[in-house]
């Protein structure tokens, strides 16, 4: 009967030992698995802190160019406003001045055309780089 229980003993100590050897593992494998889940937080968050970034920086330039834009437009239309009102003072008989004035507006108006379209094309790039973020 003796020799019995020391054969379970024996038996339930190699479980055991079993046991605490596949415990260790499982702790292993559970720190290296939330050593891995921190890095990939910590790589998200410093990606998201990039493409906060990188957003910010769209929306400043975005913002620069509406400004840079307007700042051209109101240009533009203080020189064609200064323009009529000098052919205006002058008087109709001046058809030279009259012709050079409609070429400047043409002029105007193309470069207002090709400006808003850069801008447009500008805006949509600086968009979709800030939505694949």
């Amino acid at each position: 009967m003796i020799e019995e229980f020391r054969t379970k003993e024996l038996a339930l100590n190699n479980k055991l030992s079993q046991y605490q050897n596949e415990n260790s593992s499982l702790e292993v494998k559970l720190k290296v698995e939330m050593e891995s889940y921190r890095n990939t937080i910590t790589k998200y968050e410093n990606d998201r802190a990039v493409d906060k970034q990188t957003n910010e920086f769209q929306e400043l330039k975005l913002k620069e160019l509406r400004t840079q834009l307007e700042d051209q437009k109101k240009n533009y239309d203080s020189l064609l406003m200064t323009l009529d009102n000098k052919y205006l003072s002058m008087g109709e008989s001046n058809k030279d001045y009259q012709l050079k004035l409609e070429e400047l507006k043409d002029v105007y108006e193309n470069d207002k055309k090709i400006v808003l379209e850069s801008f447009n094309k500008t805006k949509e790039l600086y968009l979709q780089q800030v939505s694949k973020r």
